[in-house]
């Protein structure tokens, strides 16, 4: 009996060895369950950084485009009894002269059929046309009769110039209509330069004409109304101060709806003169100045010749 236990405490002890001897072995990893958070850390997988594309540097020596324009179907535009054709890839950029090349609208007046009639000033149509073309901004060259002496030629240069004010009014206008950004700035720019060589009453004659197509409260209005405010601002503080002159010339009464925002301005600068000659009486007298004149601070009224 004692031999036989000995023998079985022998085999136990050799059987716990072994077991500790695969514990301790490389090859036995027991399966741990790491907590929580580390759990939900391993989780989350970083985030690739993925390689910028590789592109090609754009050619510097001149343009390049994806498509011949010249191979698009051409649309035909009606603006008034004229025609002009533009291949399509042009119109493209602009919703509001996208055209179907199959669909042609004939007119029993017309001459020749169209796709797009557009309704803006004829002085504007070859300024709008080239700038969907080029993005550039170009006038007909206006001819003039045959100079006499040098004298004419400041008269011509001031009709000149009434004509492309007139000219950059209307480019301003179709612009807007047809939503063309590049072309209303540009025709911004030559209207604020343009306004510099005409009194404010040329100025005034031809913003009148357009006026009333240009819905009000809208960005193109109040810019429009802006533009007016300042010219007549500076007429007023300028040379042209006799306003009552300039309104007579200008004739007031043709457009109720713009000689109402004009005559509401002029009225405005002249609160704002009379405000200022108060608010310099006022400050004299505070400061203790006797004064002994208020002629130079008086408005007076303006004869009408």
């Amino acid at each position: 009996m004692t031999k036989r236990k000995s023998k079985q405490s022998k085999k136990k002890t050799s059987s716990a060895i072994t077991a500790q001897e695969a514990m301790a072995s490389p090859e036995y990893e027991p399966l741990m369950t790491p907590p929580e958070d580390e759990m939900a850390e391993q989780s989350v997988e970083q985030p690739v950084e993925q390689p910028s594309p590789l592109v090609v540097p754009a050619l510097s020596e001149y343009n390049q485009v994806a498509e011949c324009p010249y191979t698009t179907p051409i649309i035909t535009l009606k603006i008034h009894a004229d025609y002009y054709t533009i291949p399509q890839y042009y119109l493209r950029p602009f919703d509001t002269l996208l055209g179907d090349p199959d669909c042609l609208q004939y007119q029993y007046y017309a001459a020749k059929p169209f796709h797009l009639e557009l309704v803006i000033d004829p002085q504007s149509a070859h300024t709008f046309v080239h700038y969907l073309y080029t993005g550039q901004y170009e006038t007909l060259e206006t001819s003039f009769e045959d100079l006499q002496t040098s004298d004419d030629i400041p008269e011509i240069i001031s009709a000149r110039d009434s004509i492309e004010f007139d000219r950059a009014v209307h480019t301003y206008v179709a612009a807007v209509q047809y939503c063309i950004p590049g072309l209303r700035k540009m025709a911004q720019e030559f209207m604020a330069r343009f306004a510099t060589r005409l009194s404010i009453q040329a100025i005034l004659r031809t913003i009148r004409r357009v006026y009333s197509s240009l819905s009000e409260g809208t960005s193109a209005c109040i810019w429009l109304e802006d533009f007016v405010r300042g010219r007549l601002s500076i007429a007023f503080n300028g040379t042209e101060r006799r306003l009552r002159q300039m309104m007579k010339e200008y004739e007031v009464g043709n457009d109720t709806l713009f000689d109402r925002f004009v005559v509401d301005e002029v009225l405005a600068l002249y609160e704002r003169e009379q405000d200022e000659r108060i608010a310099t009486i006022e400050k004299l007298t505070n400061s203790g100045h006797q004064v002994h004149s208020l002629d130079s601070l008086r408005l007076e009224p303006e004869p009408v010749s």
